[in-house]
């Protein structure tokens, strides 16, 4: 277990890979040591670039050949001065790729005089339930540009990304890639059918990790109008999940008009929600299952480390939708299950076993450690054993630079009476 001091994070592999039988009946872990030598081309390559990525190959006789991409890294950096992109909230699906030709055909079958009526329609047929989880429904749509100029596809901000990290990469300008949660939307593809979720169990090829995992390695998908062309990315990356991650099944982007994020406008939306509709309950539950793709294909770990020289990395889990306050979850506020007293216990490990002075401790989380609400005032929110004059009623009085502007210690403020 990861609070256990003993723990280590390259050799120890987490309980819930057992408990949730992410391997099927596989519960034997075992270490590998792989001995290699640098071939004359690497050393050439090496003279060059700051790193070169290897794949790992696995064949058995009995099975397809298996391949660990990206998984050795052998760089010549000292750790003294490096570069990495952080980036979070990638929301990627297949579904992204899909609402652009879905929306164009709509406009063409459609007449103006249609709409109206369609939307007469769409309020009809929309539950109580759903009603709840909507906000109240827009004004006279404005003139809007073209869809090509206004539609935002997160699967093409991603390309796009990787394909400005590569430039830097062939520059020597970039070491690895942090991604910190909602790497994908949901996990199920939104095109499978409810009779057929009923039999896949979270499988890779029926989920949206297979799209993450496609458009990071440039495996050729379907083209789809609207689509960009992709790169394969050309450096290290570390990821841990976001309560997105843990979502099972798609949802209804009018839900806290969502569908404007991306550039859609009200009807357009309703002829998207008409072509992928989105059961109200299913699409605010959560699985751990959820999480079965990635765990295989991507990364094993939930919470981790690493030190590179004297800079730790410290990877939490932040957990899934906590559904406390549904209306937090359905108009996007943050409302995660957080950090738990065993990740606690593996932070203080990790400052008594690994973290020395001096060191630089970088910690990467999705969910924020505090999560106020902005109407409740933060003397109801958080304990002090200070006088009244000096609690705290702003998050942002929380910054380091205010508690020395008022030459205070930040040990004094405390969130509990447990931890500071």
């Amino acid at each position: 277990e990861i609070d256990n001091p003993a723990y280590d994070d390259y050799l120890s592999p987490q309980n819930y890979l057992v408990k949730h039988e992410i391997y099927g009946s596989l519960n034997k872990f075992y270490t590998a040591t792989i001995q290699f030598t640098l071939s004359d081309e690497v050393i050439e390559f090496l003279k060059s670039f700051n790193f070169v990525m290897f794949d790992i190959l696995m064949q058995n006789p009995s099975k397809a050949e298996r391949i660990n991409y990206h998984s050795i890294v052998i760089s010549k950096n000292d750790w003294n001065n490096f570069k990495f992109l952080h980036a979070t909230d990638l929301h990627l699906a297949e579904r992204n790729d899909r609402i652009y030709e879905i929306v164009k055909k709509w406009q063409k079958s459609v007449r103006k005089s249609e709409v109206s009526e369609i939307v007469a329609q769409s309020v009809k047929a929309v539950s109580w339930f759903q009603r709840l989880l909507m906000k109240k429904p827009e004004g006279k749509e404005q003139t809007m540009k073209p869809l090509q100029k206004r539609f935002i596809n997160p699967n093409n901000n991603f390309r796009t990304f990787i394909k400005h990290a590569n430039k830097r990469v062939n520059q020597n300008d970039l070491d690895f890639i942090v991604l910190t949660g909602d790497i994908i939307d949901f996990s199920i593809l939104s095109k499978i059918n409810k009779e057929k979720r009923k039999t896949l169990d979270f499988d890779y090829e029926f989920s949206n990790w297979r799209i993450f995992k496609e458009i990071l390695l440039n495996i050729s998908q379907k083209k789809r109008r609207g689509m960009v062309s992709g790169q394969e990315l050309l450096c290290p990356l570390f990821t841990i999940p976001g309560n997105h991650d843990f979502r099972p099944f798609h949802y209804d982007l009018r839900w806290a008009n969502l569908y404007k994020k991306i550039g859609l406008n009200s009807t357009e939306v309703i002829a998207l929600n008409n072509e992928l509709m989105a059961n109200p309950i299913s699409s605010i539950t959560k699985s751990f299952r959820a999480l079965k793709a990635y765990l295989i294909e991507v990364n094993s770990s939930l919470d981790f480390s690493l030190k590179l020289g004297i800079n730790n990395f410290i990877f939490l889990n932040s957990g899934s939708d906590s559904f406390k306050n549904i209306i937090d979850f359905v108009s996007g506020h943050p409302s995660v299950t957080g950090v738990t007293n065993k990740q606690i216990r593996f932070l203080e490990n990790l400052i008594n076993k690994t973290i020395k002075l001096g060191n630089n401790t970088f910690l990467m989380v999705h969910g924020p450690p505090i999560n106020p609400k902005k109407t409740m005032r933060s003397s109801r929110r958080f304990s002090f054993s200070k006088p009244s004059k000096d609690k705290i009623f702003s998050i942002d009085e929380f910054k380091e630079s205010i508690m020395k502007k008022w030459e205070k210690r930040p040990s004094l403020f405390r969130i509990d009476d447990k931890f500071d």
